[in-house]
């Protein structure tokens, strides 16, 4: 399905209206319910990625990738040390990372702390050690054309995301109280059903990774 057949569907469901500004609306409230998902709680799997690079001898940060949302529940920032192989950093504070490493000379980083955009290290790296760390990006918004959706939430979740889209649509815009009810009993359902396949697709992650541990 196109962005553009996703819109018209869209518009379909709020009367076959024909409105460009309308359009432009089913657009923009599209964009900011994807926004609005994204910073549920329960984040779903085609929103995980992993970050690879290197880090930069003697500069005590790496820039987060761009899509960066949020480090996943399970994931570790790992670097790869010359002898040991890949290690995991600890996870701590920015003022406990700063206090136990303000005098040290640059080295093998044991610690990392996110702020902003940026990772930090302690100690200061002193030489290009490969990274990794898994995270959950942002996905791109669209827009209106003829290009071949690509957005995870309306290729896996269609119905969940457009109808909370057209709960504000209907609400705030036509402001038919009979419209904005059944997109809200609609997006009810949905949204039930995404959350159970995330929670399992999550818990089934989480025994993997157990089980490999364990192993």
């Amino acid at each position: 399905m196109t962005n553009a057949e996703i819109l018209t569907l869209m518009m379909g469901r709020l009367g076959a209206r024909q409105a460009t500004a309308m359009r432009a609306n089913c657009l923009i409230e599209l964009n900011v319910a994807i926004r609005e998902l994204e910073r549920a709680p329960e984040k779903p799997w085609f929103l995980q990625d992993m970050a690879e690079d290197v880090t930069v001898a003697d500069q005590g940060y790496i820039e987060l990738p761009d899509d960066f949302l949020i480090e996943t529940e399970e994931g570790t920032f790992e670097l790869q040390h010359p002898d040991n192989g890949w290690t995991e950093l600890f996870k701590l504070d920015r003022d406990a990372v700063r206090k136990e490493t303000a005098n040290v000379d640059p080295a093998f980083p044991e610690a990392y702390y996110l702020w902003g955009t940026r990772a930090y290290f302690g100690p200061v790296p002193d030489d290009a050690y490969n990274y990794r760390f898994d995270y959950y990006k942002r996905t791109e918004p669209i827009v209106d054309n003829n290009a071949e959706c690509t957005n995870p939430w309306l290729n896996e979740f269609l119905n969940m995301t457009t109808n909370k889209a057209l709960i504000v649509i209907a609400r705030d815009r036509i402001q038919s109280d009979r419209m904005t009810l059944n997109f809200t009993t609609e997006f009810s359902k949905n949204y039930a059903d995404f959350m159970r396949e995330v929670i399992a697709r999550n818990e089934a992650n989480r025994t993997r990774l157990l089980t490999n541990e364990e192993n």
